[in-house]
């Protein structure tokens, strides 16, 4: 499952709230902005998006789970769903991009990708439930 190598104290579980928040700590009233946090992002602050995934990853989850109907496989694409999120930081354009349409954006596509035709067929050829032509 996801984690941040740093002492962010990253939760695999999207349901869990008890991680401490570390890089935005703040009074209540001055609560850092999902733009800041890809602002932070950007800079190289992994914690940031940490924050992000705790903010954001039951939505993330629940749509995945959704889609896919199977457990292990929505906490795989909610993991490959925030892995994107840090890839792209660079292309975000805070505060104009909404994170969780963007996370939403890419768990729906890596459904999408998992539930075609050709993916169960590569899935089933690769579990050798299927033959396939050479």
């Amino acid at each position: 499952m996801f984690a941040i190598v740093n002492d962010g104290k990253f939760t695999s579980n999207p349901l869990d709230s008890t991680r401490q928040m570390q890089f935005g700590e703040c009074e209540p009233g001055n609560e850092i902005t999902d733009a800041q946090r890809v602002d932070a992002m950007k800079a190289g602050e992994v914690l940031a998006l940490g924050e992000l995934y705790d903010r954001h990853a039951q939505a993330v989850y629940c749509l995945c789970l959704y889609l896919l109907k199977d457990q292990a496989k929505a906490e795989a694409l909610l993991e490959e769903a925030f892995w994107k999120l840090w890839q792209n930081r660079y292309h975000l354009r805070s505060p104009l991009d909404s994170v969780l349409k963007c996370v939403l954006g890419f768990a729906a596509s890596g459904a999408n990708r998992a539930l075609s035709p050709g993916a169960m067929c590569l899935s089933l050829a690769s579990a050798g439930e299927i033959e396939t032509s050479d």
